[in-house]
């Protein structure tokens, strides 16, 4: 299984990984920006990812999980969004499985092995 991160900020990379770490095991963990998110297009069906997105930004953060929408290896879960009522719809329709509105070590660990299971 395959750790994507994607945000603009690098503690955000970081802290997921930290969170993460002795949790699960993951064969690769990628830290993407938004505009680097494309990269997850070449993920096969084979290759399961988690992937974990910022939505601090909900403009650069929404194509990525919209990108996603319809791939059913990549699990995607959104950090930081889900602030008002349109938003949550937005994410849901978008096929993100999980909104975290904070972020807590102990949320992304639930999130992540929801995720992976």
């Amino acid at each position: 299984m395959i750790l994507a991160t994607v945000s603009s900020d690098p503690d955000f990379h970081k802290d997921v990984r930290a969170s993460l770490e002795g949790h699960l095991r993951f064969e690769a963990a990628w830290d993407l920006s938004y505009q680097d998110a494309s990269r997850l297009r070449g993920l096969t069906p084979e290759h399961q990812c988690i992937l974990i997105v910022d939505f601090g930004d909900p403009p650069l953060a929404m194509p990525v999980a919209r990108a996603v929408d319809g791939r059913p290896q990549i699990s995607t879960i959104a950090v930081k969004g889900g602030g008002s009522r349109e938003e949550l719809l937005q994410l849901m329709q978008a096929g993100v499985r999980e909104v975290l509105p904070n972020f807590t070590d102990r949320e992304i660990r639930q999130a992540a092995a929801r995720a992976a299971s």
